[in-house]
């Protein structure tokens, strides 16, 4: 008899999270498992759920797009709400194993019976507090302990819960002292096979006689995309020839944009915008850099790796362990001089670059989601 697995997941909009829950549908055993995913609401990749996954929604329209007082309610209900009567509503007691794949569903773990898994996808050695307690004004108010309280209550009913990186996992069992025992860490999926034929995509407007840059990512606060500006002020007083192409969009744009016009670098910096095939701008150009101040394991780097687009990234967690005793990337220290100097002594060094090339090649066979799906698959059988 197959076992009935439920993935609860926000929605599938362009991100990191939403690409590696889509790799993990597409190649999990459906001889063995049931499948089923419950979506706050609707996404644009919606389309890409393979067929033999049953999809629930819980509203047409995300509850964040409702205004303010229905977001509150939506997320504060969350808490308040008992376990028992949102998985009487829900229906989630149906299933063997429930997953929250992505934290902002982890509340609807509270009245789970059957066994209950947290995908973590946040590095708690650098992020100091939750999510919801970092959006309030009094940080250390009642409020704020309470959603403290009930994160860590949610984390202790969990029967496993994944990291996505070694170093993630060391962060999350400090902050919460959870045991141990509980906590295992998986590498993200990438759908490799895909990744290389959309790379083949051409774009018409990056010019190879030119040293290229790339970047991927929500236009968010966690990925410092404004570092690409200083970063690209002091290569151009070094007197270096470049262009940098930002993939994707998010609440920073308006105020990214402003900042590129105001240090007049709009024909040097170029925000592509959303594009649901970020992997032609990789291909296309000599250097991936990551910018964030902190990540889990991130998605795009992996992918650069596994087109091999070296890399130049602030420390982050996973970043060690994606790049190994590899010249694939170079990791430096979470600063914008430091990730200046990286990519200078990449961009004014074509041997080493031609050294890091070949590398990320290599690395990127380690990858192969053949690899790492079985690991994966433990996690339901445990």
């Amino acid at each position: 008899m197959k076992k009935k697995l439920l993935f609860m997941q926000p929605e599938f909009c362009m991100g990191g999270v939403e690409r590696v829950l889509l790799t993990l549908l597409k190649n999990i055993n459906f001889n063995k498992y049931d499948v089923t995913v419950l979506l706050r609401n609707e996404g644009i990749w919606d389309e890409e759920i393979p067929n033999e996954v049953n999809v629930r929604y819980i509203f047409k329209k995300s509850p964040r797009k409702q205004g303010k007082v229905i977001s509150r309610l939506y997320k504060y209900g969350l808490m308040l709400i008992p376990g028992a009567m949102l998985s009487r509503l829900l229906r989630l007691n149906e299933y063997d194993v429930v997953i929250s794949f992505h934290e902002p569903m982890m509340y609807f773990l509270k009245g789970v019976k059957g066994k209950k898994v947290a995908w973590i996808h946040t590095d708690f050695a650098v992020v100091d507090m939750f999510p919801e307690i970092k959006e309030l004004k009094n940080k250390e108010g009642i409020i704020a302990r309470f959603i403290s309280y009930t994160r860590l209550n949610i984390f202790q009913q969990c029967d496993q819960i994944v990291c996505v990186a070694k170093s993630a996992r060391k962060g999350l069992i400090n902050k919460t002292k959870i045991p141990p025992s509980k906590v295992a860490y998986k590498y993200n999926l990438n759908d490799e096979t895909r990744i290389r034929e959309l790379s083949l995509e051409r774009v018409p407007f990056i010019d190879g006689s030119e040293f290229n840059i790339c970047s991927v990512g929500r236009l968010v606060e966690q990925k410092a995309f404004h570092r690409l500006v200083y970063l690209a002020e002091k290569l151009m007083e070094d007197g270096l020839k470049f262009k940098i192409y930002v993939v994707g969009d998010g609440p920073q744009e308006s105020k990214l944009n402003e900042l590129i016009n105001r240090k007049g670098l709009k024909e040097t910096i170029k925000l592509v915008g959303y594009d649901s095939n970020p992997y032609k701008y990789i291909a296309s150009c000599d250097l991936f850099v990551c910018s964030s101040l902190y990540e889990a394991f991130c998605t795009a780097t992996t992918e650069s790796i596994i087109l091999g687009t070296p890399l130049v990234t602030t420390e982050c967690s996973g970043m060690e362990e994606l790049i190994g005793n590899t010249k694939a990337g170079l990791i430096v220290e979470n600063s914008e001089d430091s990730l200046y100097r990286g990519v200078k002594s990449v961009l004014v060094d074509e041997i080493l670059l031609s050294e890091m090339t070949k590398a990320a090649r290599d690395r990127g066979k380690q990858f192969e989601t053949s690899r790492l799906i079985s690991e994966i698959e433990r996690v339901f059988d445990y």
